[in-house]
């Protein structure tokens, strides 16, 4: 077990089901269960990352739903009135940016948000019609085509803390944990704070805290990192102390192995 495991068993009990994360996707989850299988997502049904990529799948599916319905009413506008109507409907809508342009349907590849945006009217038409009922054939795995530029669009509202050449950073007020999300939109690490034993928690300048432990985990220092993690208040002292040990004894192990090896 590293240390990150050893701070996830010891979080403060987290009122999953209460959270707005959770409420929003039992409320919506309809939409993406023929597309699930599609997508790998890493974490167990009752984690904090589940519930991130799951709502934001879900967020693409809105806007996916949002046009269809439009779609049989835009026969009796003019293509400035059709398109005036599109703009409308994603106007609030969630997206990615991309260069220069907007993805709002990440699910799909760039082709596709072409044709819902500019040329709805096709989706009536084969084999377009087919993506209604039968997205999935259609699907791509948005978090490898976008990587974790994704979590730093407003498809969420996690913080971003700061990143290195493979990965960036992420804070889930929600769930209060930060997580480290490489390159390829995947979670490498969760970071649960505020353990059990904490008996004050300090959400007082928190960004400025969040960014500070966060440039000592780039540096690759899990001593410096842990006692970073106490000197701002993210963790108590019993926690500190046991963490401390940890990365202690798996030194001294690791060093017994290299003197075998030699």
């Amino acid at each position: 077990m590293n240390i990150f495991d050893s701070m996830k068993k010891k979080k403060k009990d987290e009122t999953y089901q209460k959270t707005n994360a959770y409420i929003f996707y039992q409320d919506h989850k309809r939409l993406i269960e023929k597309v699930r299988s599609t997508y790998d997502f890493q974490e167990e049904e009752n984690t904090g990352f589940f519930l991130l990529e799951s709502n934001i799948l879900i967020e693409a599916f809105i806007t996916k739903e949002l046009i269809e319905k439009a779609v049989p009413s835009l026969s009796s506008l003019n293509e400035k009135e059709k398109q005036e109507r599109m703009e409308k409907i994603v106007q609030d809508r969630p997206f990615i940016l991309n260069g220069n342009e907007k993805i709002y349907l990440p699910q799909f590849p760039k082709s596709l948000n072409y044709i819902y945006l500019h040329d709805p009217e096709k989706l009536l038409e084969y084999p377009y019609n087919l993506l209604t009922k039968n997205p999935s054939t259609s699907c791509i795995d948005f978090f490898d085509v976008y990587g974790y530029s994704i979590f730093c669009s407003n498809f969420c509202s996690l913080i971003f803390l700061g990143n290195d050449s493979t990965s960036a950073a992420f804070y889930d007020s929600d769930f209060e944990t930060i997580y480290i999300i490489n390159d390829q939109g995947r979670l490498d690490l969760s970071i649960p704070l505020f353990d059990k034993y904490l008996k004050n928690k300090n959400l007082e300048n928190l960004d400025e805290r969040l960014k500070e432990v966060t440039s000592h985990f780039f540096e690759n220092d899990r001593t410096s990192f842990v006692k970073s993690l106490f000197d701002v208040g993210f963790i108590s002292e019993k926690m500190h102390r046991y963490l401390l040990k940890k990365i202690s004894i798996r030194r001294i192990k690791k060093a017994k192995v290299g003197r075998k090896e030699k």
